[in-house]
């Protein structure tokens, strides 16, 4: 063979190396859904951090907690989280492979979070820990039987957080103004009324009578209060405790509507700035409740008439 064939040979040999690695590269490069890309299967997911564990579970379509309460949560989180689960793309080459990196991307089993997803029948479909991160862009991954370090194109390090007050539903009370037929408040000092008919509120306190318009400023601030009323904490099974106490509240309230019947809070002092909330009949959970709610139900006869 003469060198002119030697060294066509070589720069052939060259080329199809290059043509290789580039091919190979592009191969190792391609994009995946981390945690499939449909959420169709998913009835179970449980959220783990140390000590921390809450499980959500999905019943005719709603999701809802079930562990360490039972309790609704907030529509937005959930569908926030099922997003970003079923968004995530990750590519088939992983950032690192090295068990000391996974201190690094906050992945050992002590400082990540794991996300365990099962469907109805009790199958695993998918199982992950999630690393903390400053960015808003991404998150990373691995499986904790793996080595393997995914960055995700979606940050799940903020949205997987088994904070349970975080996912909790605290909406106590969210009326439509347009529905509400009458309202009663009772406080340890005085007892009235306000009914609706034809267009003004009637206020009766005693013997005396007062026709309020929706723009009056402490209309506006009771009726708000009914529009959404939230919650700020819970108390869990602990009825007993305030029984008692919620035999002679400082503050009752009877709501009668047109389309959800008729709501009843129950309201007692708390702590210096929070009060303690029933809502009906219910035993647990019981709400707090900011203390100035209370405070606006009180209010001067002069204030209805400016």
């Amino acid at each position: 063979m003469n060198k002119k064939n030697i060294l066509a040979l070589i720069i052939l040999v060259i080329i199809v190396g290059v043509y290789l690695i580039v091919n190979q590269d592009d191969a190792s490069q391609e994009e995946f859904y981390y945690f499939q890309n449909t959420s169709d299967a998913y009835h179970t997911i449980s959220i783990s951090q140390g000590n921390d564990k809450i499980t959500l579970v999905k019943n005719n379509n709603v999701w809802e907690m079930t562990e360490p309460v039972e309790s609704p949560i907030k529509k937005r989180k959930i569908d926030d989280l099922i997003t970003k689960l079923t968004s995530s793309k990750t590519s088939s080459l992983p950032v690192s492979v090295s068990e000391k990196s996974q201190d690094i991307y906050n992945l050992t089993d002590s400082l990540a979070t794991l996300i365990t997803i099962h469907d109805s029948q009790g199958n695993e479909l998918t199982k992950a820990l999630i690393g903390k991160t400053d960015s808003p862009q991404f998150s990373y991954a691995r499986h904790p039987q793996s080595t393997e370090i995914y960055q995700l194109s979606e940050n799940l390090s903020w949205t997987v957080n088994p904070d349970v007050n975080g996912w909790r539903e605290n909406i106590v009370l969210e009326l439509n103004s347009d529905n509400i037929i009458d309202f009663q408040v009772a406080t340890q000092e005085r007892e009235y009324k306000f009914t609706y008919a034809d267009t003004l509120w009637k206020f009766t306190e005693n013997d005396f009578t007062q026709d309020v318009t929706d723009d009056n400023k402490i209309m506006k601030s009771l009726l708000n209060r009914f529009k959404s009323l939230r919650s700020t904490n819970f108390l869990d099974n602990e009825f007993e405790s305030y029984e008692e106490l919620l035999d002679t509240p400082y503050l009752s309230i009877k709501i009668n509507t047109s389309d959800v019947g008729t709501k009843i809070l129950t309201v007692i002092p708390y702590d210096a700035t929070s009060d303690l909330l029933q809502l009906g009949s219910q035993k647990s959970p019981l709400y707090l409740i900011p203390k100035n709610i209370r405070e606006d139900f009180d209010f001067e006869l002069d204030a209805l008439v400016q």
